[in-house]
């Protein structure tokens, strides 16, 4: 079974790990690093479904996008790693690149 985004959308995975979150007394739910000054930055994700109607971003892209443009994450694990798909919304995407990103730096 594919799912297909509705448009404007793009399903994608968290490049970085988001296990580290808090909890504001409303219930919304951040990263760790979002309540500080570092942490409010765009993310890496990959791409791996796009609406056909999607013209700047393909399957297989790296995106970086607007802090805080995505939903929250669902949790896929299989036996070699643990996934965070998470939904984009496609007007937040600042640019995209084919290679891996290093998120070392």
């Amino acid at each position: 079974m594919k799912i297909t985004p509705l448009r404007g959308k793009i399903t994608a995975q968290l490049l970085e790990d988001p296990r580290k979150e808090s909890v504001t007394k409303a219930g919304v739910i951040l990263l760790a690093d979002n309540k500080t000054e570092s942490g409010m930055k765009p993310r890496w994700f990959k791409a791996l479904a796009v609406h056909p109607e999607e013209k700047d971003v393909k399957e297989g892209d790296y995106m970086l996008v607007a802090h805080g443009r995505w939903s929250r994450e669902y949790v896929y694990d299989d036996e070699d790693e643990t996934q965070y798909i998470m939904v984009v919304e496609s007007k937040s995407v600042m640019g995209v690149q084919d290679k891996s990103p290093d998120l070392r730096k």
